[in-house]
């Protein structure tokens, strides 16, 4: 266990370290959900008038969205990463190192969960001066981190595998171009499901970005349910165990490969 820790973390800071030598990388890899918050967040404010919509903010509807799609853009360009060591050939150095693949992984969520910190606080703080206003403690900032955290564990697994599959940056970009948007807006990020036509709706109930927002948004309300939090986490868990064993596969045939 000490060596997985260590092997992770020694991965992890070789990612963290450029990324915070130049400080414009993190404000640029949050520029859109920012500008969505800033958008979305005025344009459609008057939206809470609708009847059945349950809040008196629609900035603080959209914030727990807001924060999960940063996680989704952090986590997609994961295999950028790959594809650059692949490119470099550090990747097959990595692969044939004593260190247990899933290492390779674990060490994206650490950079996944450093940068998501930093960037849950810049949100934060933006979403507190347009008016929203939220009763936190310590417990319910981890628990509302710790669902997109594992979104984001399962995002960069695809990611990665998907990196593997295509070697190419061109084929990487037009697929995470594809799925990343059409997945928001099929998810209640913007609007709740009992609001959404129905088709929108059932895709939302197998969506696991609609799980990360709906788990994430329940921990910010006046009155918690435990049961809703507990379910859609660990429906968020569960799609980050299979997209991590999926990219495990994905790192056998790679080697099986070269």
């Amino acid at each position: 266990m000490k060596k997985l820790i260590k092997d992770t973390w020694n991965l992890a800071f070789r990612r963290i370290r450029p990324t915070f030598r130049r400080p414009m990388t993190i404000f640029m890899s949050m520029a859109q959900p920012i500008i969505w918050l800033l958008l979305f967040g005025n344009l459609f404010k008057g939206i809470i008038q609708v009847p059945g919509f349950f809040t008196d903010s629609y900035v603080e509807y959209i914030l727990p969205g807001m924060i999960v799609m940063n996680t989704l853009f952090i986590g997609i360009y994961t295999g950028m990463g790959t594809l650059t060591d692949l490119n470099y050939g550090a990747l097959e150095r990595f692969l044939v190192t004593p260190i247990n693949k899933i290492v390779i992984i674990l060490s994206e969520l650490v950079q996944l969960i450093v940068l998501l910190l930093v960037q849950f606080i810049m949100i934060m703080l933006l979403a507190l001066t347009m008016g929203a206003r939220f009763t936190l403690n310590i417990s319910s900032i981890i628990i509302f981190l710790t669902i997109p955290i594992l979104l984001g564990l399962g995002v960069s697994a695809l990611s990665i595998s998907l990196a593997l599959i295509t070697r190419k940056h061109e084929a990487m970009i037009t697929a995470l171009q594809f799925f990343t948007l059409p997945l928001m807006f099929l998810s209640s990020a913007f609007m709740p499901r009992h609001l959404m036509p129905s088709w929108i709706r059932i895709i939302s109930t197998v969506n696991p970005i609609d799980w990360a927002i709906l788990g994430a948004r329940e921990v910010l309300s006046s009155q918690v349910n435990w049961s809703e939090v507990i379910t859609n986490g660990a429906m968020v868990l569960l799609f980050g165990v299979i997209c991590v064993l999926i990219s495990l596969q994905s790192f056998k045939k790679f080697q099986n490969s070269i």
